[in-house]
This record gives C-alpha cells, structure tokens and sequence, in this order.
C-alpha cells in the first residue's frame, strides 16, 4: 500500500523543500543516492512557474547538504530556470520529471517511486473525471495513477488551499444579501472534488460523509508538517482611505452619462465592467436615485450600459490618474507607506520602497499602470499583462535599487511566485470574489527569506470607493472566511475575523470596520 501525504501548510513555510527532504530523507551527502531517488519521482504542477521553484529549492538544498559549494542563497534565486537546470546537470544531480496537469492527463505510462502534486487544487477537469470515474466504479479508460495500480511508494498533495472553490468570475453582484445555501453547495461540490482525487491517486474507495480533514483520515492520508513553524500574520495599513465625498460621486456619475466614449475606457481602467455581449458593457455604478432596483447594504445602485463605438479613445487615464477617487486613495497609500513622496507639482517615487498592487481583470491593471507611469514616470510601475518574459518583470521587481516600483499584478502572479524579496507592501486594487484567493494573494509576500524566519511586517490595504457595489463583495467576503473556518477548511489556526481584517487590510470598507471592532 502506498504512503499518501497531505502538505498543507501558509504559502511561504517551506513545503516545497519539506517534501524533497522528505524524499531524499537517509540518502545524506551520497550524490549516487539522491539521484536513484530523483530519477524516480515526478512532480505535476499547474504551470512552468512551479516548475522554477522545485528546481531552486532542490538546488538550495544541495548547497545546504554540502553536495554543492560556491553557490549562494540570493545567485540561486536569480537564476531562471534554464540556468538551475544547468546548474544542476554541471553537479551532476539529477533532475525529477516534470509534468503539467495537461500533460499528466494524457500521460500513458508512469513508473514512479515518488510523485507529487503540487498546488493540486488546481488540477484538471479531466483527471478529476478519470478520479471520478474510478471511484463511481464506471467504466472507462484508466489512466496509470487512477486505482492503485502502480509502484507509487510516496503520494505528497501540495497545496495551502486543498479545497479551494474559487468564487469570483461566476458570481456577479445580484443579490441583496449573500445566499449562504448557495456558497454552501459550492464547497460541498469542491469537496467532493477534491476527495474523488484523493481518492483515485491512492486507490481508496470510500463515502465522502463527512468533512474533509475528517474523510483524509479515514482513508489513511496523514498531514504532513514543518513542526512548529508558525505563518506571520501581515498587518493593516494605518488608516487607509477615507469616505467618498458627494462631489466626487457626482464627477464619476456625470461623466458615465454625459460621454459614452470616455465612460467604457473610464469602465475598462477602474473595473466596473461585469458583462460583455455585442457592443455594449454593463456597468453597476452607484446611484443615490429611489428609482434604482437593487441594493447594496441598502443603497441603491443602477445599472448603466455603455455602448463601445469607434470614434477614437478619450483621455480617461488622466481623470483616473489625477482625480479618481479609487486612484488617488492607492497614492494616498503608497504615499503614507513611503512608495511615493509628496512634491509642490504632486507626488514622486521616492525609490525607497515598493508596492504589489493586485487587480482581478486585465484590462484593469493595463489602465493603471500606464495612469501610473504618466503620474509617476515611465520606470514607475509595470505588470505581468502580455508580459513575454514574466520572470524578468518578477526578476527586476525583487531587487531594491531597479525599477519597477510599483508591480500591478492580475491572480497569474497569486500562485508560484516569490515576490517578498524588496517589497513589503501589498494593495488589492481590485477585491477577488473567493477569500482563499485574498490568502494567495498575501502569500506572495509572507514567505521565508532565507534563513532569517519570515519576511516581517508586511503591510495590507484595499482601495475602494466607500458606498458602491464594492461593499456588498466585502460583506461576501467576511461570511465566507466564518463558512470555510467552521468547516476546517481554513488554512491558518488564526481567529477568522483576524486573518479576515489580515488579509483585507486596512480600507474604507464600512462592514470590514463594523465587523472588526
């Protein structure tokens, strides 16, 4: 029978590297040793991304083991992954095989001592269904890992978030309330999901009657720990935001109606687009107006369609750069975190700091880092968006002393990635739907540097006009980290409303403030 293990530990605690010295654990300094063992494991993951990171922390631990000398911690971290894979063969070490989900699920034979998923929340549709099939006892083709039926010794399931149901493009805001029936089903069916995978790579049948933590046990799978490592809590930006005021909702709202050109670029750059068919957007803005028909927290919104014509792009950025209320609440932020300075002629880089600016749509993030770069000049910020080398764009980020400053990244960049290393500052421009993705989101930062324990005070805020739709999404938010911690399925021992308040930051969100007095 094989040995499954679940490793389910904050981003940034190290499970990469506790899984490969779990693999190569009693194989010591003996290069012939370590070889025999990594020549017979493969790693899946979701992205090439992950790829990188497997080979550095594989690279790290040789040079730990002594097996490697003359290398050190920041060289390895610079490296792409092209230069670790060559690092690695000039030492003579062995490399596992590597496999997207993609690839995996077409992949007909496997011959593996050791195989690991990582970040198996993400796993495809397919293998899910040849889990699925297996379990349901159906018949179909079965793939090598589906049944128990190959010479796996060790399984290891990577994720911080093994169940994640990720609620964020399918659920606009239509509801005057959140629908807890509704959230519920979705991670009863993320469960089950996440079980019949489970169940298929270790061959084990058995009814998913309970919750998940709870069903792991009963089928042997054992939680895999760093001991008494403990995740770093970030902290709330001091003061972040302030109300709207009626002048600048007036100034959002004349402009949407008095000029449809200048409202759908207005719309792309801030994310107020939810829907597109034909030529028109839906637009869900606020309105003071009684004729409005839904609510949000008991004020009335409308919904507004823009019509796309061709008549040439109007200057929007500008008025986003310069008198938006959701952009200039980011440069108050940056300002008080001492990203940017404040001059007779506005604001500057002060090039002392950075900031990670997450946003949830591309198009958004597009809009803001070039009202950015004309605010703040050209080097200021930049983005992973149509990016054709991402690890440059991360590279340059992770150095103090080179510009970009200011990072705006779309969820690409939540999972994978180290971000930490010159940057203690992180914005949601743009709230996701699914808290668990707020927690990816944080974890880009919160993560070991090197020796030295953890990347300390990492700092957090949100940016949002205070009254419009955006309250009802952080409203969500709230109740679904109460709903996934009653169901064991919150990856932190943290008070919900504490990781809560950890993760949303500091911001002009009326319900985060109530709740977390």
């Amino acid at each position: 029978m094989r040995r499954a293990y679940i490793v389910r530990l904050p981003m940034g605690t190290g499970k990469t590297r506790l899984v490969l010295r779990k693999i190569l654990h009693g194989a010591g300094r003996r290069l012939a040793a370590w070889n025999r063992r990594l020549e017979r494991t493969l790693i899946a993951g979701p992205n090439h991304h992950v790829h990188r990171a497997w080979w550095r922390e594989l690279l790290l631990l040789a040079c730990e083991h002594g097996i490697i000398r003359g290398l050190d911690d920041e060289t390895i971290r610079d490296m792409s992954l092209a230069k670790l894979r060559r690092a690695l063969a000039r030492h003579g070490i062995s490399t596992p095989t590597y496999r997207t989900y993609r690839l995996l699920g077409r992949q007909r034979v496997g011959r593996w001592h050791y195989v690991v998923l990582d970040e198996w929340h993400r796993i495809t549709q397919k293998i899910i269904n040849q889990c699925n099939r297996w379990v349901e006892d159906e018949d179909g083709g079965r793939p090598w890992y589906v049944g128990g039926r190959s010479i796996v010794k060790d399984l290891f399931f990577v994720s911080a978030t093994p169940v994640n149901p990720v609620l964020e493009d399918d659920e606009a805001v239509q509801e005057d309330a959140f629908d807890v029936t509704v959230f519920r089903d979705r991670v009863r069916e993320a469960i089950r999901r996440a079980a019949m995978v489970l169940q298929g790579f270790t061959g084990r049948r058995a009814d998913i009657s309970e919750q998940f933590f709870e069903f792991v046990a009963r089928v042997h799978v054992r939680e895999l720990t760093a001991g008494s490592l403990r995740w770093v809590l970030p902290k709330a930006v001091d003061g972040a935001g302030a109300d709207a005021t009626e002048d600048e909702l007036d100034l959002v709202g004349r402009c949407l109606r008095e000029d449809s050109n200048w409202a759908f670029e207005y719309a792309r750059m801030v994310g107020l687009i939810r829907t597109t068919w034909d030529r028109h957007v839906q637009v869900h803005r606020l309105s003071r107006s009684l004729a409005g028909r839904r609510k949000s927290f008991g004020k009335q919104y409308a919904t507004v369609h823009v019509v796309r014509d061709s008549r040439g792009r109007p200057q929007a950025w500008k008025y986003l750069a310069e008198q938006h209320p959701r952009c200039k609440r980011l440069l108050e932020v940056l300002q008080r975190e001492g990203v940017v300075a404040a001059t007779r002629e506005g604001v500057e880089l002060t090039r002392k700091s950075k900031a990670l600016v997450f946003c949830t749509h591309r198009g958004v993030a597009l809009g803001l880092v070039e009202a950015l770069n004309r605010r703040l000049g050209e080097d200021a910020a930049n983005t992973n968006v149509d990016a054709e080398d991402v690890e440059s764009v991360t590279g340059t980020f992770n150095k103090r002393t080179k510009p970009p400053y200011i990072l705006v990244a779309t969820d690409v960049l939540s999972e994978g990635i180290d971000l930490h290393w010159a940057c203690k500052l992180l914005v949601h421009y743009e709230l996701a739907w699914s808290p668990l993705r707020l927690f990816q989101r944080v974890g880009r930062l919160t993560r070991r540097k090197g020796k030295v324990g953890f990347n300390q005070n990492v700092r957090v805020a949100h940016i949002m006009v205070p009254g419009s739709v955006e309250e009802e999404r952080v409203n969500r938010l709230l109740r679904r980290i109460e709903f996934l911690a009653d169901q064991n399925l919150w990856p932190s021992n943290a008070a919900p409303i504490k990781l809560a308040q950890a993760l949303l930051g500091s911001g002009p969100s009326l319900h985060l403030a109530e709740a977390t007095r």
